[in-house]
């Protein structure tokens, strides 16, 4: 394909710097794409997703951040040693005896020769190296070859036509997912500035959620509570511990995607999104600037709110009716002033009885 050794080097950490592997399943893959081009190793175990996910055999992750760019890879070939042993799947492969991370026979002869140790210790060291010959490596792989070198069972697919999991507000969605780091990715169309509230509070393990923007930056760190993605609290929607919840006050119209992923063991998950905007399409955080301007508004009080405005209203009324009382008392006594005289008595206490 053209590629020179450090390319070679940086398609290879490159792309196991994303994704793992999946064999946890000891029955097998399935029939491939030979028998089933459209549903290739669908996987014997189970429903054949999630845990029970199976293609290569292999088992694991190579980096602790699987869904993020990283040269983690290059550094761990580098310092840490590793132990041989099978996959569920039955599958050879290496753990790493620090981490419990994953590497692949193939990986590990990266280190075995001098001249790519060198290039392995350059990209462990540089990870600005590693983007440069990564996108020549890439741009080789995906642009090498023509028509003629395809399968003959070969079929392409409209990116307008692949299925993506949506959710609208007022809705909740459910489904189940592996243990780290499988991951849920939900799409969320936002059609006006308003303030909303994403919460997996209903899941039944322990997760992380965030919020991406269209051009694939977490914001949630924008949210009202500033969540950082994991274990975000917000008493008013939830008080389950260890789960997400967080609002974007006015949030912009656009495209966002929530990536929902279990810290460690995984299980059943459950998605709200709740939407909040006035009558003029204005969210919470507008609502408060224009209450000059409207004719009418609504406010929303908590409990705490609620049972502050009863104890305001029970002293007012305290007030009111001992001005009537002392003003009936001047009117039946011959002088300006009654003198009141009291013997033994905490008056604070009588007045909190009654």
């Amino acid at each position: 394909m053209g590629m020179n050794d450090s390319e070679t080097v940086a398609l290879i950490g490159g792309g196991h710097a994303f994704g793992k592997c999946h064999g946890a399943c000891s029955l097998g893959a399935g029939d491939g794409p030979d028998v089933d081009a459209e549903s290739p190793w669908p996987g014997n175990c189970g429903a054949g997703i999630a845990q029970n996910t199976f293609t290569s055999g292999f088992e694991g992750e190579w980096t602790h951040t699987p869904l993020l760019w990283s040269n983690e890879y290059f550094e761990q070939l580098l310092a840490d040693n590793y132990t041989l042993w099978v996959s569920p799947g039955g599958s050879p492969q290496w753990e790493n005896d620090r981490n419990g991370l994953m590497m692949l026979t193939t990986d590990l002869a990266l280190v075995a020769d001098d001249e790519y140790t060198a290039i392995v210790t350059e990209f462990a060291e540089d990870i600005s190296a590693l983007n440069t010959a990564f996108a020549a490596a890439w741009k080789k792989l995906v642009e090498n070859g023509d028509a003629t070198q395809w399968a003959d069972n070969m079929f392409c697919v409209d990116a307008d036509d692949v299925k993506r999991t949506h959710i609208e507000c007022g809705q909740t969605l459910t489904g189940s997912v592996g243990n780290s780091p499988d991951s849920v990715l939900v799409a969320f169309e936002n059609d006006q500035v308003q303030s909303v509230t994403f919460s997996n509070c209903d899941s039944s393990f322990d997760t992380t959620m965030f919020l991406a923007d269209s051009n694939g930056l977490d914001i949630q760190q924008q949210s009202t509570n500033h969540c950082d993605g994991d274990d975000c609290c917000d008493p008013e929607f939830c008080r389950t511990s260890y789960r997400e919840t967080f609002t974007m006050s006015d949030l912009e119209v656009g495209s966002y995607t929530l990536r929902l992923t279990p810290y460690a063991q995984g299980g059943d998950w459950s998605l709200t999104v709740q939407c909040q905007v006035d009558h003029n399409g204005r969210g919470r955080g507008q609502i408060a600037s224009a209450l000059l301007d409207t004719d009418s508004w609504t406010v929303v009080l908590t409990n705490k709110d609620l049972m502050i405005l009863v104890l305001v209203a029970v002293n007012l009324v305290t007030i009111v009716a001992t001005y009537c009382l002392c003003s009936r008392s001047r009117r039946h006594s011959k002088g300006k002033y009654m003198k009141v005289v009291a013997k033994g008595t905490n008056l604070e206490a009588v007045a909190l009885k009654q």
